[in-house]
């Protein structure tokens, strides 16, 4: 199934949260950004937990899906070293079975894949409490390199962002804000 523009139904969630390209790389003797205080960010639904370096800007976004309209929720922070982003979809159904999930999720990233700049994609398969999911890393030509969860949870689609200039070694930060996400309630 697709959405608008071709898109298939979960690549509206790609599409919508973009790119969110850094600035600079930290100054000389600045303590490194994850070693730095962040605080534990809930959703305001209460069904997610992550930890940001700030509290986040929050933007809700309407987009379209194969299942129907929906609400795309965004969670961000940019930082001199990077930006990170936190979001969900909830798709107009009661629920998406496992190998609909495994199919939307493949579809997501040929829609990252088909972006344009987008010069390579290092996909990975995962499993985030007994739920599928896919951790990319993109690249963006010489300037600009992004790491990205996808995870399905139910009718819901997470996504977890880091991006960076490409000269920059993001790997701490990334996994600190990878590794803090936490599910608090149940699909429904």
């Amino acid at each position: 199934m697709h959405g608008r523009n071709g898109w298939p139904a979960i690549g509206s969630l790609v599409t919508m949260f973009g790119i969110i390209a850094c600035s600079q790389p930290p100054s000389a003797g600045e303590e490194p950004p994850w070693q730095r205080t962040w605080v534990t960010i809930t959703a305001p639904d209460k069904r997610f937990s992550v930890e940001m370096p700030a509290s986040p800007k929050k933007e809700v976004v309407d987009a379209p899906s194969a299942f129907g309209p929906t609400k795309v929720v965004i969670l961000a922070v940019d930082t001199i070293d990077y930006s990170l982003l936190a979001g969900y979809t909830d798709y107009p159904v009661k629920s998406i079975s496992r190998a609909r999930a495994e199919s939307l999720l493949t579809q997501a990233t040929e829609a990252v894949r088909k972006r344009p700049r987008v010069t390579q994609v290092v996909e990975r398969k995962i499993t985030i409490d007994g739920y599928p999911g896919r951790d990319l890393e993109i690249s963006f030509g010489p300037e600009v390199n992004c790491r990205q969860r996808q995870l399905m949870v139910g009718a819901r689609s997470y996504l977890l962002t880091v991006t960076c200039p490409a000269n920059r070694d993001m790997s701490p930060e990334t996994n600190r804000f990878f590794k803090s996400f936490k599910l608090l309630k149940p699909a429904k």
